[in-house]
């Protein structure tokens, strides 16, 4: 048993590592790590291959595309502009109108979880 805590430990550092160095793109990393997990016995198929269909997994892919269809306009850039300008360049302003546009626009949103993300 103490073995394979050795392997499954052995195997997460060797996965940070590779994010640290950076020379292969991220999802290679996770899906090579998710497969080493798998075959080694660290990890059920099943349980691996679940968190694809997860409901969460799910909508935060879909937050990553459209943030990077963001990324590709105008929008942020323009955002950006506005937030400094109105904070003046001061990061404790811009912080303070963040979280103001939170506690106005709170009672709007629906869940907590939304609450968080704005």
């Amino acid at each position: 048993m103490e073995t394979q805590v050795i392997i499954c430990l052995a195997i997460f550092v060797l996965s940070l590592i590779s994010y640290g160095l950076n020379k292969w793109n991220m999802a290679v990393t996770a899906m090579v790590t998710m497969t080493v997990l798998i075959v080694t016995g660290c990890l059920n198929p099943a349980t691996a291959l679940s968190k694809f269909s997860d409901s969460n997994a799910i909508i935060l892919a879909a937050m990553f595309i459209v943030a990077h269809g963001f990324g590709r306009t105008q929008l942020v850039d323009k955002v950006a502009g506005w937030v400094n300008r109105a904070a003046k360049g001061s990061f404790d302003r811009a912080l303070t109108l963040m979280l103001l546009a939170v506690w106005v626009l709170t009672p709007f949103t629906g869940s907590p979880m939304t609450k968080m993300v704005i």
